[in-house]
Parts: C-alpha cells; structure tokens; sequence
C-alpha cells in the first residue's frame, strides 16, 4: 500500500485522514439555544439576587411561571393554562398562616408560664405577710386553690380564681386542720380581697398589654386554639384559654 506525503492512501484506507472527517463534521450546524425573553431573564436574576442560598432551577421555574401567568399567557413556550401556575400557593399561604400563628401562640405560651408564676408567688406574698397566724394563711391559701371563696370576691374578675386553679395544679394545699372561727375566715376573707385586687387591678393590665402586643397579628379564636393544640404542647393550656377570654374579651 503507497501513501503519499498527505497521508492518502491509494488502494486502501488510512487513518491519517481523520483530520479530514473532524473538519467535515465541523461544518454541521450546531443547534442555537433559544434565549429566555427579556422579562424571564431579568426576573430570573431578580430572584437569584433575592434567594439567601442560591438556587438557579428555582429562580429559573419561577421567573418562567410568573412570565407564564401574569405577564404573556399565549407565549409558546408557556404549555400550561394561566391558572396551573402557583396552584399550590393558597395551600402554601395557609400553611404560613399556620406556622404563624403557631410561633405567636408558643411565645404568648412562654411569656403566661412567665407571669402567671410572679402572679401566684405575688398571693402567696400579701398573705403570708399580712396573715396574723400560720393556720390563717394556710386557710386563705387553701380557700384561694380550691375555689371556695364568697362571691362578693369576684367584684375584681375571675383572673384570681384562675391563678389559684394553676397553683392548685403546681401544688395541692393542705386542708386546715381545724374548723376556723368567725374572725380567722374573716381575716382569710380579707387577705384574699387584698390579693385579688392586686391582681385585678396591676398584674391583669401588665398580662393584658404583653399578650396583646405579641398576639395582634392574629385573631383571639385562633390563637385560643392553638394554645389547646397538642402539638404546641402549652401547660396549663385550658387555664390559659379561660385566662385569654377573660383579659381579650371574646
């Protein structure tokens, strides 16, 4: 077999004319790659500016979605019809809504276990303090939890009686050992008329004016649901519920 100094073979085949079939198969046309419009690419890069970790396909299908819905429908390459586009967004915006109100809900959950102790230790306080015996403030504290008081009591609200529920829950009182006399259930009386104006009158304004703060950005119905909810995993959560009624008013 006889090559010339080309590398052409005659008679036969060589592979020195590969460089031959390289520059034939260079002048196949290569497939141009449409450009995204105008409005694609430069929400495309508004996006990808926007995204805290960067994520192109994402802020690639959503500047196309949003070309494809709001801005040219009919564009040919929009397959779907307008209303396809963000079919899931009501159920991602409810789902928001929910993680929302369940971050309220668990912040006004932790600041009420915050309270609702200097509540309970501010009765404790006026009337051991101002009790004239042990077994007086053993029986006003025992009256207090138990929810045995005269209803001339509740001219200064229910958030007293409350408290005592959750302090009955934390620690059960002792009933006294002996029948109280007139004068020692008057004192009991009268210690517990103190405590619960206290608590009318400053610690249900300060409860007020924080879980009013944290929670207006939802409605009370929902937020008196949430604190129920199991998976908020609230204590005392039906005392707190009966709590919100009362300083919210339904």
């Amino acid at each position: 077999m006889i090559f010339d100094s080309y590398g052409k073979s005659y008679g036969g085949y060589s592979t020195h004319s590969l460089p031959t079939r390289n520059a034939e198969s260079k002048k196949k046309k290569k497939k141009k790659r449409k450009k995204d419009p105008k409005y694609v690419h430069d929400k495309y890069e508004e996006i990808l500016k926007g995204q805290k970790k960067k994520d192109k396909g994402l802020a690639k299908a959503l500047s196309w979605s949003i070309f494809c819905k709001y801005k040219k429908p009919g564009h040919p390459s929009c397959k779907k019809e307008p209303d396809e586009y963000f079919a899931n967004r009501k159920a991602y915006a409810n789902f928001e809504e929910q993680r929302k109100a369940q971050m309220i809900t668990r912040r006004v959950g932790a600041l009420l276990d915050q309270l609702t102790s200097k509540g309970i230790l501010k009765v404790y306080d006026i009337v051991e303090e101002n009790a004239s015996s042990k077994y007086v403030s053993d029986l006003a504290l025992y009256m207090w939890t138990r929810g045995e008081v005269p209803p001339n009591l509740l001219q200064y609200g229910k958030e007293a009686l409350i408290l005592g529920e959750i302090a009955n829950n934390i620690h059960r009182e002792s009933k006294p050992s002996k029948t109280p006399t007139k004068s020692e259930r008057r004192e009991a009386v009268r210690l517990l008329m103190s405590a619960f104006e206290h608590i009318y009158r400053v610690w249900s304004i300060d409860v007020w004016a924080r879980t009013s703060t944290i929670s207006k950005h939802i409605d009370l119905v929902t937020l008196k649901l949430e604190i129920l909810s199991y998976d908020n995993r609230i204590k005392h959560a039906y005392e707190y519920n009966k709590l919100l009624s009362l300083l919210l008013m339904e």
